[in-house]
């Protein structure tokens, strides 16, 4: 006589082989995140921290975005060297001046070549998005990224930082505060 009430011919019930399926998984998850907390290159950082764009020494008191893609700069008078006006998309590769102003109102112009152009859409409207590579730096470390370049000067922070720069050995903690780290 069977006195098994539920599982299978094996005597295994179904929560059983859940936790069998499972333990690869979080054992797999438990090494991944004490990699992390072992890896010196990885650094914590809070939801805003000051990075320089190190191309002209300019700081900004950003905002580290892990829901954004790419990082975005506050940038005026853009202007394309020997650009198409009518058609932003074929001046990729072409230079482009623009002055980036930062959250105390400090400047500083470049010329970069444009690695990249989106079409963003903002309600009713289409405008295209340049992209350039601009080095990013905080903490003795710098990374050279795609950044493109927006009209942030509605934001208190003149400068987003996407995962493009984060994923290279950066995590967010959100309830962290700069000051916190110095």
């Amino acid at each position: 006589m069977n006195t098994r009430s539920s599982g299978d011919a094996n005597g295994v019930s179904r929560s059983g082989w859940l936790v069998l399926l499972m333990a690869p998984v979080l054992l797999a998850a438990g090494v991944f995140i004490g990699d992390l907390q072992a890896d010196s290159r990885v650094q914590v950082l809070a939801g805003e921290e000051t990075l320089i764009v190190a191309e002209v020494g300019l700081a900004f008191r950003a905002r580290l975005d892990t829901g954004a893609g790419v990082s975005s700069v506050h940038a005026e008078d853009i202007e394309v060297l020997d650009g198409d006006p009518l058609d932003p998309k074929r001046n990729l590769g072409r230079l482009v001046r623009f002055t980036l102003v930062n959250e105390e109102g400090a400047s500083a112009t470049l010329t970069s070549r444009i690695e990249r152009v989106r079409s963003i859409r903002t309600g009713d409207c289409s405008e295209a998005r340049y992209h350039v590579h601009l080095t990013l730096a905080h903490g003795g470390r710098s990374q050279r990224v795609l950044v493109n370049l927006n009209d942030r000067g509605y934001s208190p922070h003149r400068l987003l930082v996407g995962r493009n720069w984060l994923s290279r050995g950066y995590l967010v903690d959100v309830g962290r505060h700069a000051e916190d780290a110095e």
